[in-house]
């Protein structure tokens, strides 16, 4: 994924294996910034069906041998055929903690995510599936607000 900021406004870019969240203003719960982009989300698995891949048991999409656990990922071009995309996820929010939700688009999932204001400033934690899969983001965020307020 990629983070770009500007004065009060940020844009995150999930291309598929990674995930963000956001850790709120003291008080506030923390927000994660992507949203799921596997064949348990009704929109994902329709449109890999629709491509022609094949889901088997664990929920991983395949095009003849060759498979991945995602539905959306960054130079495979193996996969294309069975509608894994490499149109990332792209979610924006400003530091007063607004919605970036545009539900109109089909082709750009957006989920929501929550600034930071009122701390001295605000971040965002980046990281592959292989840390969320061990860590969630609440565990996260409150150890990095505690290092970062110290």
């Amino acid at each position: 994924g990629a983070l770009v900021t500007s004065g009060d406004s940020d844009i995150y870019r999930d291309g598929g294996d990674g995930d963000a969240a956001v850790p709120p203003e003291i008080g506030l719960q923390v927000r994660d910034l992507t949203v799921p982009t596997t064949t348990s989300v009704p929109s994902e698995r329709d449109r890999i069906v629709r491509a022609g891949g094949r889901i088997d048991f664990a929920g991983n999409v395949f095009h003849g041998p060759v498979g991945v656990a995602m539905t959306r990922a960054l130079g495979d071009v193996a996969t294309l055929r069975a509608g894994v995309i490499p149109t990332p996820v792209v979610t924006s929010w400003d530091g007063g903690g607004e919605d970036g939700r545009d539900d109109d688009d089909d082709d750009v999932g957006v989920g929501v995510g929550a600034g930071i204001s009122g701390t001295g400033g605000r971040f965002a934690i980046l990281g592959t599936d292989g840390i969320w899969d061990v860590m969630g983001s609440e565990d996260d965020a409150a150890r990095i607000a505690a290092e970062a307020m110290v």
